[in-house]
């Protein structure tokens, strides 16, 4: 079964002036599903923002939600035994490494011996060991993704994957396909919606062979300057990620992903389709981070359905509705359902479900509106998280 929960990365901003009170307005949200977002692991092996796993805890407790997943970056500068202290305090099982860093083949297969070793630890301490894609796995070593070299080449009762299918659409690579080729091994699912203004391309990495094989260096390590400062870019860096890479991101089920068809193969072909007792496999279980504005509209005053920030791009929407006849209804993000009823009303988990059994793609199957949040799905076994989590 799919439920609604929340990547704390999507409120990340509010984290850093304001956790407890953060993670206490993100409960009252309706959001009982929690995944802890650290990429502050050099200095902190918790959450990334200096508080403590009982504390923690106990806001989430206050109103009835849980951990149920952690990303910790860089995982391999990590205290790993602090790191599984600390979550195994918050009750959360599953560990994410959101990230990785490839130049060579050899040290491709010495970072798979790594995922060995680091998942047989946590599966000894009670622990689901996972790694989550962006496009750059998708490189190549002679024609072959390093996400798949990764996942033959590790064993699958120590290292589960939580896949990431917006990143995996911009590798050049259908999810669906992508999701019945992991099968099983997939335990959590990232999903976000790709825009149809965006500025950044669709295809990140090139369509031909030559442009797809590995040339040089992707993706981000402990070495990384961005580790280094907590999980912070340069305000330079951060300008031009707002002005030309965030315009890809926009609220789910108003881009061009097909969202229906990915949860449909999600349940048929991956963790979620096999619940069984076994803790590494699981039942479904999802999350949903909630974009900027939307977090904006919660701390002031309920949303209207259908509302944007951008002038331009309303606009643009109801030329376009107008110009169909009005025949394809526009579907704004489910979180934002909730709102239109009291705060103390809004339930995450009941607006949701529906929206996804009927999810149409916008007007236009190449274009979208903008914004950042994230789906995470989750597969678990009844309220006992299995092994399969998901900024």
């Amino acid at each position: 079964m799919i439920k609604v929960g929340l990547i704390l990365y999507s409120v990340r901003g509010e984290m850093e002036h304001d956790p407890i009170g953060t993670v206490e307005r993100v409960a009252q949200m309706g959001y009982k599903n929690i995944e802890v977002c650290n990429h502050n692991a050099i200095q902190d092996p918790g959450c990334g923002f200096g508080v403590d796993a009982p504390t923690l805890k106990a806001a989430f407790d206050k109103f009835g939600s849980k951990v149920v997943s952690a990303h910790v970056f860089p995982f391999e500068k990590s205290d790993m035994q602090a790191v599984i202290a600390y979550n195994q305090a918050l009750g959360n099982h599953n560990i994410v490494n959101p990230m990785g860093k490839f130049s060579t083949y050899d040290d491709l297969m010495r970072q798979c011996e790594d995922f060995n070793r680091w998942g047989k630890i946590c599966r000894e301490a009670g622990m689901t060991y996972l790694y989550h894609n962006h496009d750059h796995e998708y490189r190549t070593f002679g024609g072959k993704a390093i996400l798949d070299l990764i996942a033959e080449n590790t064993e699958p009762d120590y290292l589960s994957f939580e896949l990431d299918t917006f990143w995996t659409m911009r590798g050049g690579v259908d999810p669906v396909e992508q999701m019945k080729k992991m099968g099983s091994r997939i335990k959590l699912i990232h999903q976000k919606d790709f825009a149809w203004d965006s500025m950044a391309p669709l295809n990140t990495i090139g369509i031909t062979p030559e442009e797809r094989e590995m040339k040089g260096e992707v993706g981000m390590d402990g070495n990384s300057d961005y580790a280094k400062k907590g999980g912070k870019f340069s305000a330079e860096a951060e300008n031009e990620a707002r002005r030309i890479r965030n315009t890809a991101f926009t609220e789910i089920g108003s881009g061009i992903m097909h969202i229906q068809e990915i949860i449909d193969a999600a349940n048929q072909y991956t963790g979620a389709s096999t619940s069984s007792s076994s803790r590494t496999t699981p039942g479904w279980r999802a999350s949903l981070p909630a974009s900027r504005r939307a977090w904006r509209a919660l701390k002031n005053s309920p949303v209207s359905a259908g509302t944007r920030s951008n002038p331009g791009q309303n606009r643009r929407w109801r030329q376009s509705h107008e110009a169909t006849g009005g025949n394809q209804k526009f579907r704004v993000q489910p979180f934002l359902k909730g709102w239109r009823e009291s705060k103390e009303q809004s339930s995450l988990a009941g607006t949701c479900l529906p929206y996804f059994r009927s999810c149409p793609q916008l007007l236009h199957p190449k274009r979208s509106v903008r914004s950042t949040q994230n789906i995470l799905l989750k597969i678990t076994d009844g309220n006992r998280i299995k092994r399969r989590n998901t900024p």
